[in-house]
């Protein structure tokens, strides 16, 4: 089913009003006449009124997306919003400055789709570093061919576009987000990965760090020894029967099975590196853009630039909020995974969250965010330089003083991860029903929301060609 309904946007009376303008106004209920100002804490909606946000959650002003079922109710001053419950699968978007911001959502990919889908991959996975694709036109190269599959819930419509209106045409830009993009920068990392159970390391449950390509890495489940002596059973059997009989579990000639363990070797979490993908004139020049979702154009900055007492400015309405999923597997009960983007647009700035979560039972936890900010125009921030950065060299990397420039979008990433046995000793819950309700109220032993056991996470390092904090400065 299609992701929840968790859109909102100002009425067309009150967009105008800041600036804006709704893009796709025949998706909006419509009515008579304009709703009233509100003189609550409850704005007008078209929906029923939801329940109150739980004290612990996160603030619709706080620089954390709320993770209740719908975001919060506006208080005062915040507009008339309008609730879009009925068009999640409906284009959604607004103009504002100079930027053109459009979200959609979707139903499942079809089965074209996703066949589609997973041979584009296959095909990315197969290719050389410069990205050229191999011949796999010989039966030994197609035998040796890595084998993909998608995330079962894979959103394939669903995307975040926010397009910039440069001086001209020639300096026009664009940031976007959609799972087809995650999933290629997922299957570029397994030119680099091993290709079968032999080259992998099976003492310790995470691969080592030679045996992962950009944090793209072949766990192993802790019933995985269990199905490798399965089949190390059927290739004995094979060398010396080539019909044996059903076996005790069920299974014939277990040669299938070994040559598909083999076959279907890859990340079968979706743990994809992936930032957004950015079009604009300054990367025309790089190699291999349309793989590598144009990661050189952005450049590394020594502390955090993202202005957010914007965020925490309540005087501000939100122009529009949308949360899309991309996809997300319960990766064959072992677990799950989960990509989605939330944007908040306001009158000084728009700024998105993204995030991959991950969770192996009693294997490991990830958490990969993405934050990026534009304000509309300049702001102070503050200074200081992050922890993790402070041991590496900060000559090579360009003082913006403390402004976020108008425009100029600026990028943090942060990664947290565990394995599973790391839990107990971070004072963390083993449990694994505690990190699977995103509100808290699973009646374990602490109920603590998923957001603030994620925030308990040791960071981990990044990938060398995604810094930590960096920007792009459009014109």
């Amino acid at each position: 089913m299609a992701p929840a309904s968790r859109r909102r946007i100002l009425s067309p009376q009150s967009l105008s009003s800041f600036g804006a303008i709704p893009l796709y106004p025949s998706s909006a209920p419509q009515s008579s006449s304009p709703p009233p100002a509100s003189t609550s804490k409850t704005a007008t909606t078209t929906s029923p009124p939801e329940a109150p946000v739980r004290p612990t959650e996160p603030q619709p002003n706080s620089t954390h997306f709320p993770v209740s079922p719908h975001p919060p109710v506006s208080s005062s001053g915040r507009g008339n919003l309008i609730w879009q419950g009925n068009h999640d699968a409906e284009p959604n978007g607004i103009r504002v400055g100079k930027w053109k911001i459009i979200t959609q959502n979707s139903s499942i990919g079809d089965e074209k789709g996703m066949e589609n889908l997973t041979l584009l991959l296959e095909e990315i996975a197969a290719s050389d570093a410069d990205g050229a694709v191999l011949n796999l036109s010989t039966e030994t190269e197609i035998k040796g061919k890595r084998r993909l599959c998608v995330p079962e819930i894979t959103f394939l419509d669903a995307f975040l576009s926010l397009q910039f209106d440069g001086r001209d045409r020639e300096k026009n830009a664009e940031l976007k987000f959609a799972a087809r993009d995650a999933l290629v920068e997922w299957a570029e990392a397994h030119r680099y990965l091993e290709r079968s159970h032999r080259d992998q390391n099976r003492s310790n449950p995470l691969s080592p760090p030679y045996r992962s390509f950009r944090g793209v890495s072949i766990l192993r489940t802790i019933d995985a020894a269990a199905w490798s002596n399965r089949a190390a059973r059927g290739k004995e059997r094979d060398a010396n029967s080539a019909n044996s009989q059903p076996n005790s579990e069920g299974y014939g000639n277990d040669s299938v099975y070994s040559g598909a363990c083999t076959e279907f070797f890859y990340d079968w979490t979706f743990a994809s590196p992936y930032a957004g993908t950015i079009d604009c004139p300054s990367n025309e020049n790089g190699n291999n853009s349309a793989i590598n979702n144009h990661r050189r154009v952005w450049k590394s900055l020594p502390h955090s630039h993202i202005p957010f007492h914007l965020l925490r400015d309540t005087s501000q309405p939100i122009l529009l909020y949308d949360d899309i999923m991309l996809y997300e597997d319960d990766l064959h009960d072992n677990g799950e995974v989960s990509l989605n983007v939330k944007i908040r647009v306001m009158p000084t700035c728009w700024y998105i969250l993204q995030r991959l979560f991950l969770r192996v039972d009693y294997v490991c936890i990830k958490c990969r965010e993405v934050r990026i900010c534009c304000p509309l125009g300049d702001v102070p921030i503050e200074s200081g330089v992050d922890e993790r950065l402070k041991s590496k060299p900060q000559s090579t990397q360009p003082t913006l003083g403390n402004v976020a420039k108008a425009n100029t979008i600026y990028r943090d990433v942060t990664w947290r991860e565990a394995s599973w046995e790391e839990l107990g000793d971070l004072g963390l819950p083993k449990d694994p029903k505690a990190w699977r309700d995103e509100n808290g109220s699973n009646g374990v032993s602490s109920p603590i929301p998923l957001a603030a056991l994620l925030m308990k996470l040791p960071l981990v390092s990044l990938p060398e060609d995604l810094p930590a904090f960096s920007y792009v400065e459009l014109m």
